[in-house]
C-alpha cells in the first residue's frame, strides 16, 4: 500500500521518463559517455534534471549550441546553460555558427540551416568523446508539431510516424550514436509542473511567439483551435495515431525487404509498397522524399527528376534510382522535373547545356525583361510554383510570349513565324510551371505566364549556359 502511494506522488515525467530509459537501462546501453542537448528552454532543462535524478551514473556531458540568431538573447542562453552545467559539476561543451550568414544565398531555410550546424556539431563532440547516445528534450508536443509539419509537405507514413524514442543519429549512415528522446509521452505543461514544482528555472525563446515560422502558427493557433473547438483530447487522439501508423510503417518496411529480394517487376507492387520504396531510395541519396517526388518517379519510368543536385531516373521495373551522367549517351531524357526546395541547384541536360536555378530577393530592375545578360531570365517565384519541369517541345505545346495579346498561340506556329527549322525545335528545352503553363522557351521571350511584376516578392534566376566541359 504504501509503494502505491509513494508511485501516485512521483511526477508524471518521472513515470514516463524512467519507462522510456528501462529498456535501455536493462539492455545496460545506458554505458559510456553520454551528450545531452541543452539548450536553456524548459524541455531540456527538465531533461537534464531528470536523467541526473533517475540515472546518476550516467557519464553526461553537457552540449550547447549557439546559432547567433538572437543577438544578446543568444548570449545569455549560452551563459545560463553554462552556469546549469558548472552548478551540476557536469563537463560543458559548446558550439557556434552565423547561420543567417550560412543561410543567405543557400536557397535553406534558416531552420534548415540552423538544424544542419547544430547537428553537425553534435556529431563533432560525440565522435570527440565517443559518446554511444545524445539525449534530447523533445516532448509529445513536439510530436504534434511535427505531424502537422509533415502532412501540409504531403510526406507518407514513414514520415507521418514522427520521432522514435531511441532512433539512428541523422547523416550519419551506420554510426552508432543514438538519439534518445525521454520526453516524447510527456505534455508541455507537465514539463513546466515538474520544474516549477523544484523550483527549477529556465529561458524562453522569444523566436517562440513569433508567428513568421509555420511551426510556430502549428503550436500557438492550430492546436489550441483543435483543443478547444473541436476535442480537449486532440492531441492524445494524435499522438496514438502516429503510433499506429509507425506499426503500420514498420510492416511496410518488412513487406519492401521481401519484396526487393523477389523478382517481380516493380511496377506490379501495391501503390504504398512503390512509395515507401521510393521514399527510402531518395533517403539513401540525402533527398527529401516528398510525396510529389516520389509519384513521379513511379509515374514516370525512365525520366529525370532533379534532386540535390543529381539527375535520378528510376528505371522501368526497377525500385532503384539511378544517376543520370553527361557521359552516358545511351539514354537522354526528354523531361527533367526540379522541386524548388535545397536551391540553388546546377543541372547537366543533354545537349551539352548546363542550367542553373537559384532563388533571390527581388528587385526593382528585375520587372524588366528586355535587359538580361545572355542566357539569363527571371521569373516570379510564386506563380512557378513549387515545381517546375523543363522539357521539349511537344505537338499541341501552347505558349504566350510576353507582350503577345490574344493569350497562347500553338508554339509549332511561333517557330513556323520565326523561321526555326523543325529538327531544331525538338532541341530546345522549354520550361512549364507547377500547373502545366509554359513560361519559358530556350532562345524566346519569356512567357506572359510567371513574368516579374511590381508585386513579385521573390525572383526565379535561371542561367542557360554551355556546359563548359563543352566550351572547346
Amino acid at each position: 500500500m504504501g509503494g502505491d502511494s509513494k508511485n501516485r506522488r512521483t511526477h508524471p515525467c518521472e513515470r514516463k521518463c524512467a519507462g522510456a530509459l528501462e529498456p535501455l537501462a536493462a539492455a545496460r546501453a545506458l554505458e559510456g559517455a553520454s551528450l545531452v542537448a541543452v539548450s536553456g528552454g524548459a524541455d531540456s532543462v527538465a531533461l537534464l534534471y531528470l536523467l541526473r535524478r533517475l540515472h546518476p551514473e550516467l557519464s553526461l556531458h553537457v552540449v550547447h549550441f549557439n546559432h547567433q540568431l538572437r543577438g544578446e538573447e543568444s548570449r545569455r542562453d549560452e551563459a545560463f546553460t553554462r552556469k546549469l552545467a558548472q552548478e551540476m559539476n557536469l563537463p560543458f561543451r559548446v558550439g557556434s555558427a552565423e547561420v543567417a550568414a550560412e543561410a543567405a544565398g543557400s536557397g535553406k531555410s534558416i531552420e534548415m540551416v540552423a538544424r544542419e550546424c547544430r547537428y553537425r556539431f553534435f556529431a563533432q563532440k560525440a565522435a570527440e568523446l565517443k559518446a554511444s547516445q545524445l539525449f534530447m528534450g523533445h516532448h509529445g508536443g513536439d510530436q504534434i508539431e511535427l505531424f502537422f509539419l509533415r502532412l501540409l509537405r504531403g510526406a507518407s507514413s514513414q514520415g507521418l510516424k514522427g520521432m522514435r524514442v531511441v532512433s539512428a543519429f541523422p547523416g550519419i549512415e551506420g554510426a552508432e550514436l543514438k538519439v534518445v528522446r525521454p520526453l516524447l509521452e510527456c505534455t508541455r505543461e507537465e514539463i513546466i509542473d515538474y520544474l516549477k514544482g523544484r523550483g527549477i528555472s529556465w529561458v524562453e525563446d522569444s523566436t517562440n511567439r513569433e508567428e513568421d515560422f509555420l511551426r510556430n502558427r502549428i503550436r500557438n493557433e492550430l492546436i489550441p483551435f483543435l483543443e478547444e473547438r473541436c476535442s480537449p483530447s486532440s492531441g492524445r487522439t494524435l499522438l496514438r495515431t502516429m503510433e499506429i501508423l509507425a506499426e503500420e510503417s514498420d510492416y511496410l518496411a518488412k513487406s519492401i525487404t521481401c519484396l526487393k529480394q523477389g523478382e517481380l517487376p516493380f511496377e506490379s507492387w501495391h501503390l504504398a509498397l512503390q512509395r515507401r520504396a521510393i521514399a527510402e531510395a531518395l533517403i539513401e541519396r540525402g533527398a527529401q522524399p516528398n510525396l510529389e517526388a516520389i509519384d513521379y518517379f513511379i509515374q514516370n519510368p525512365d525520366k529525370a527528376h532533379s534532386c540535390r543536385d543529381e539527375l535520378l531516373y528510376r528505371p522501368k521495373g526497377s525500385w532503384h534510382l539511378q544517376e543520370l551522367r553527361k557521359s552516358d549517351e545511351r539514354w537522354s531524357p526528354e523531361e527533367v522535373r526540379v522541386v524548388l526546395e535545397g536551391l540553388p541547384q546546377e543541372l547537366r541536360l543533354p545537349g551539352r547545356k548546363l542550367l542553373r536555378v537559384r532563388l533571390e530577393a527581388a528587385a526593382p530592375e528585375a520587372t524588366e525583361w528586355r535587359d538580361r545578360p545572355s542566357g539569363v531570365e527571371f521569373f516570379d517565384r510564386e506563380r512557378v510554383g513549387d515545381t517546375l519541369t523543363f522539357r521539349h517541345w511537344r505537338p499541341g505545346d501552347r505558349f504566350q510570349p510576353i507582350g503577345m495579346r490574344g493569350g497562347s498561340r500553338k508554339l509549332q506556329d511561333i517557330f513556323v513565324d520565326l523561321k526555326i527549322p523543325t529538327a531544331e525545335r525538338h532541341q530546345l528545352w522549354l520550361a512549364q510551371n507547377a500547373e502545366g503553363v509554359i513560361f519559358w522557351v530556350e532562345g524566346l521571350r519569356i512567357g506572359e505566364a510567371c513574368k516579374v511584376t511590381e508585386s513579385t516578392s521573390q525572383l526565379l534566376k535561371m542561367t542557360l549556359l554551355p556546359h563548359p566541359s563543352d566550351s572547346d
